[in-house]
């Protein structure tokens, strides 16, 4: 029985080098020019060039298959966005990725009692400071906290705005400078010199206020629709009352502005917290 030939390497590598070296030869005597039987070139390109939509990635909510809306303020799409929510959650305990996209001012959901749309205010109020002592707040946070006293006041009652820095490190000279525009002419901004805490720095804003009001207001809040008016018209009644709004809330997570529950202190000092009948609610 005959046996196979025996190819050895170096054989083949002889092998491929007389076929390479016959066609270069061929090539070049006769000047026959090869030519592919398919042109893939031009085919490729334009596949370069088109979009796949099977293959792009989609993006969707953690811990669902629900595609994401790209718009969402909550929508955290980069490395970067990620980091930038976790610090904001570790620093000031709400999500800063999402205050930062909404920016400096945003409209709110009238959320007040139908009766209030027929209450009647004096012409003539008080004047208010108000002042806002802040820590370290989130600027833009901050700003909209400003800018919704600013722009939801009146007039003639907003005296001044006094923004108290107790010691911040975190971009006081955004501040500095937004201090200086000129739709903020009414704020004026006071540097405690270190950290005296939140009474001790109230107290600094009061001794520097020019109002007959004084309106304490935390750096993370933002106005409402006539928020100020029925405040100062109770003051006006009494110089010995001491009025509180009804405190709605902001979802910490994704910013919703939600109506609270109506709050009433009893004799017994107890807190009694009753909801507002949806039928009464204007949203």
């Amino acid at each position: 029985m005959l046996g196979m030939p025996r190819v050895t390497p170096s054989k083949v590598v002889t092998g491929l080098l007389l076929t390479i070296f016959g066609f270069v030869a061929y090539k070049y005597v006769f000047g026959v020019k090869y030519e592919a039987k398919y042109e893939y070139s031009s085919y490729y390109k334009s596949l370069s060039k088109m979009s796949r939509e099977d293959l792009k990635p989609k993006i969707v909510y953690r811990g669902t298959d629900r595609e994401a809306n790209i718009s969402d303020l909550a929508l955290v799409k980069t490395k970067k966005e990620r980091e930038e929510m976790e610090k904001g959650y570790r620093e000031v305990a709400y999500n800063v990725l999402v205050s930062r996209r909404i920016g400096e001012f945003r409209e709110l959901p009238d959320t007040r009692h139908k009766t209030c749309l027929t209450k009647e205010y004096p012409t003539v109020l008080l004047t208010a400071s108000v002042i806002v002592c802040f820590y370290n707040e989130h600027t833009e946070t901050l700003f909209r906290t400003v800018e919704s006293i600013l722009r939801r006041s009146p007039e003639a009652s907003l005296l001044e705005v006094i923004l108290v820095n107790d010691g911040s490190e975190r971009e006081i000279d955004r501040v500095e400078a937004k201090v200086k525009e000129p739709n903020w002419s009414k704020v004026r901004l006071l540097h405690s010199g270190g950290r005296e805490g939140l009474i001790r720095a109230r107290i600094l804003g009061a001794r520097n206020a020019s109002g007959d009001v004084l309106v304490f207001l935390d750096s993370h809040i933002e106005c409402n629709q006539e928020w100020l008016e029925p405040l100062l018209s109770r003051i006006s009644e009494s110089w010995s009352t001491v009025v509180v709004p009804i405190i709605d809330s902001i979802d910490p997570d994704i910013f919703t502005y939600k109506p609270s529950p109506l709050g009433t202190v009893q004799y017994s000092l107890t807190y009694i917290i009753q909801e507002v009948p949806i039928n009464n609610k204007l949203s």
